[in-house]
């Protein structure tokens, strides 16, 4: 009997050892990896898949420009600057409290030359006054950085709607300004 209990624990000992040299052999010859082979890091060697691959995606990858996509890996060219949106020459009209004190006048918005942000333009001539006012773009929005004439500084926002510039500012009273791109 214990000649039998000795044999039988020695065969099983044997067959648990085997069994365990067979799983460590497995998982030496595993490659873990990305086994997507539409993956921008595909393995090809890979024989388990550890979750890591990564994809590529194709578009604009300015968070300053109106087709911004957070997801673009891959800047793709068709990045609409916000400031983009601004740039033209309008006709504009000034007015204070409903009365009209100028009218029909050019007002050009061009790129900043001056800091070279991407998201700063000048208003040439603004509100007739001769004046260039350096403005900040945040999507459709603006806001005067800082201006003065004559020493009277005045501060202001505004916003475009298709075609249509409102700009409303503070000076010694208060100002609208709409104009139309020509």
């Amino acid at each position: 009997m214990k000649k039998i209990f000795l044999i039988l624990s020695i065969a099983i000992s044997s067959l648990m050892m085997v069994g365990c040299s067979k799983d460590n052999e497995k998982s030496l010859t595993e490659i873990y990896g990305c086994m997507d082979s539409l993956s921008t890091n595909y393995n090809p060697d890979a024989t388990a898949d550890d979750g890591s691959c990564e994809y590529s995606v194709s578009g604009c990858t300015d968070p300053f420009s109106d087709n911004y996509n957070p997801m673009a890996t891959t800047d793709d060219g068709t990045c609409i600057p916000w400031v983009n949106k601004f740039l033209a020459v309008y006709d504009a009209n000034t007015t204070n409290n409903d009365s009209v004190v100028d009218s029909n006048y050019d007002m050009v918005i061009s790129t900043d030359t001056i800091t070279n942000s991407p998201v700063k333009v000048i208003i040439n001539n603004f509100g007739n006054l001769s004046i260039n006012v350096l403005v900040t773009v945040n999507e459709s929005d603006i806001t005067i950085d800082s201006a003065s004439y004559n020493g009277i500084v005045f501060t202001g926002n505004g916003f475009i709607d298709g075609n249509l510039l409102t700009i409303n500012y503070v000076s010694t009273d208060t100002f609208q300004i709409v104009a139309t791109k020509n």
